[in-house]
This record gives C-alpha cells, structure tokens and sequence, in this order.
C-alpha cells in the first residue's frame, strides 16, 4: 500500500510543478552572477571563471577570466522563446534559473563546441576578483 501512496503524492507532486513553472524572462535574469565556465572542443575542454551580467533588454555581458587574470569581455544581445531556449548570433541553446543558480549551455556545431557555464547569481564580487 505504501508504494502505491508514494507513487501518487510523487506524481502529483510533479504534476504540479510542471503547471506552476512558468516560461523564463528576462526580469527573472536580470543581475550579476558567478559562473564556472567550460568549453568543449574538438582538441579538448577548457575551463574559465566568469561574471554573466544580464539586462533586462536582453542584453548578456560575459566577462571571462583564468586564474583570476581578466581574458576577455564578450556582449551579445540575447532573445528567449516562451520555452526558454535563446537565440542569438549562434544556433541555440538552454538557460534554465533554478532560484539564484542559473545554467547555460550553447552549442556551436560549424566549430564543434559547447560552451557549458554554472553559476549562482551574486552582488558581491567573486573571491578570484577580490
């Protein structure tokens, strides 16, 4: 009797989710978060530290670093589907926002990369900056 139970409450808790959660907007992004960053790539995986600003227009500042050394500022405009995929100057990807934890991944299949990048978002500055 108990896994029958459990199998519903697990459903329908489940169920629920999937109707409360809502398409991702840019004002759910908007902020400053701190990421990890990790590129695949035909030669090999690369790992950056990153500070993702996101602006309410869509606007998407990465700035990327090694060993806390400042290697590159990337601006791009991004514009999200109502299933919260985004596209930009690249085919696609996925950017999900769990509370503060935010997650991106973008394929680039003409040079074979992903571009996967973790981070929470933050008003501070990140211990590597500091």
């Amino acid at each position: 009797m108990k896994p029958i139970r459990f199998a519903i409450i697990f459903g329908a808790l489940v169920f629920s989710l999937v109707l409360s959660a809502g398409a991702l907007t840019f004002d759910d992004l908007i902020g400053a978060y701190i990421c990890k960053r990790t590129e695949t790539t035909p030669t090999g995986v690369i790992r950056y530290d990153e500070v993702e600003v996101y602006e309410t227009d869509g606007t998407v500042t990465s700035y990327i670093f090694s060993d806390g050394v400042f290697i590159q500022a990337i601006k791009g405009s991004l514009e999200l589907t109502e299933t919260g995929r985004f596209s930009a100057s690249f085919p696609g990807g996925d950017i999900t926002l769990h509370g503060n934890h935010l997650e991106v991944t973008a394929q680039f299949p003409e040079v074979g990369t992903t571009v996967h990048i973790e981070g929470h978002r933050s008003d501070k500055l990140p211990h590597w900056l500091r």
